[in-house]
């Protein structure tokens, strides 16, 4: 019971296929799909209908041992844009 309840819903996508994620749908992969540490996807917000670009950071795909302040250093350059008001949301 308890492995049936924590249970993906749906199977790991390796390739980069991902068409939903949480409240977000229809994405579509804009990087390359070896590029497994950091990949952009474009779609919808299912509820708003806003268009978004999700980046994606998977820190079990890289070895080096930099992979995590890299990804927080190009997470806290993207917040810092959001400031701006010329800046996408």
């Amino acid at each position: 019971m308890l492995a049936r309840t924590l249970s993906p819903k749906s199977e790991v996508a390796v390739d980069g296929t991902l068409k939903r994620l949480a409240g977000y749908t229809r994405l579509e992969l804009q990087t390359p799909p070896v590029e497994r540490f950091h990949r952009v996807y474009r779609g919808t917000h299912a509820s708003r209908q806003d268009r978004v670009v999700l980046h994606l950071y998977d820190l079990s795909a890289s070895d080096d041992p930099k992979a995590e302040p890299r990804a927080r250093r190009e997470f806290e350059a993207l917040l810092r844009l959001q400031l701006y008001g010329w800046a996408p949301r």
